[in-house]
Parts: structure tokens; sequence; C-alpha cells
């Protein structure tokens, strides 16, 4: 099992989600595997990605490299067994969204709307504000920082649509394309 850096730590109340990972296709990783005699084919299954993260946009992968498939996958099972809150991690991604959505919702101002940097705070802060901002205004509300939504107006078709925005699963699309060129050739 190859760890990661030593002395680093991963606060377990952190951790999204842990799942066997793809190859790395970045060039050095795959030539430091090649160095010890590793192939690509070698690596299939026995890749364990860590994803982590303290809100929904600013995420973290830790990768770990097990000896077999059957080790990751006991790695894996292990690790699931004592992150924190176990049984969250594993409920319906769409029921978490709804339940994020409805707390947006119920946190309006004295006007009885949503700030808008309400909905940033949710999402992140500094860095990807710019986007989230973005984000809104293609989706046709109201973008500025010290803007407000009517609650009628953010429905959880357009809050979903805002999260797919800021926060794209390029590994599911990627995977997907992947199974459907598959099935069709």
């Amino acid at each position: 099992m190859c760890l990661p850096q030593e002395g680093q730590v991963l606060e377990c109340s952190l951790i999204n989600s842990i799942r066997v990972g793809a190859v790395p296709k970045d060039p050095k990783i795959l030539s430091s595997f090649e160095a010890v005699g590793k192939t690509e084919a070698d690596l299939e299954g026995c890749i364990i990605c860590i994803c982590s993260g303290t809100d929904l946009v600013n995420l973290s992968f830790m990768f770990m490299v097990a000896e077999s498939p059957d080790t990751a996958r006991k790695w894996i099972e292990g690790l699931r067994s004592v992150i924190h809150n176990f049984k969250a991690n594993n409920v319906c991604p769409m029921t978490c969204l709804r339940k994020h959505w409805m707390r947006m919702c119920f946190l309006t101002n004295v006007n009885g709307k949503i700030p808008v940097r309400g909905i940033t705070r949710t999402f992140a802060s500094g860095k990807t504000e710019k986007g989230i901002f973005q984000a809104l205004k293609d989706l046709g509300l109201p973008s500025g920082k010290n803007d407000e939504i009517e609650p009628s107006d953010f429905t959880f078709d357009i809050f979903y649509a805002l999260t797919q925005k800021i926060c794209p699963r390029t590994d599911i699309e990627e995977l997907f394309k992947k199974i459907t060129n598959v099935t069709r050739g």
C-alpha cells in the first residue's frame, strides 16, 4: 500500500466519499509506477480515492495504491467503517441536495428574500464567488453580491442547475462517455 506523504493527516469528519479510483492520467505519476515495474493494467482496481472537503466546491482528492484489488476493497471497507457519520455519507445525493436547497430557502432576510450572499457562503467564499455570481446570472437570477432572490424563483430545479454549474462532476461525465462509447463500438 502506497500511503500519503509522511505526516499528512486527513480529518475523518471531512471525508465525503471513499471509492475505487481511476488509473491516473498524469504522465509523472504513471512513469513513477513504471519505474517500480507497475503497468497501467496492474493498477486497475487498486487505486483508492478519498474525496474530502469543508463545502461543496473546495474538494480535495487523496489517492492510495493497494497491492491488489482485493486489498483495495478491504481498505475501502475499513476506512468507510471508521469515517465520521457513515450513514450520512450514504444518503441519496438528491436527498442531500434537497436538504441544502430547503435550508437556503428558509434563510430569508427581513424582506422575505434569499440573499445572494447566503448562496455564496453555502458553496464557498473568496476565490469562487465570481463563478457563483456568473452561474446565477447564467440562470437568469439576480447575481450581485448584495442582490436578493425571490423564494418562488429559487426552485429546486434552479438550485440543482446551479450546483451543476458550480460543482461539475467531470469524472462522471467521462465515465458516461467511456461507457456509451463501449456500448456503441
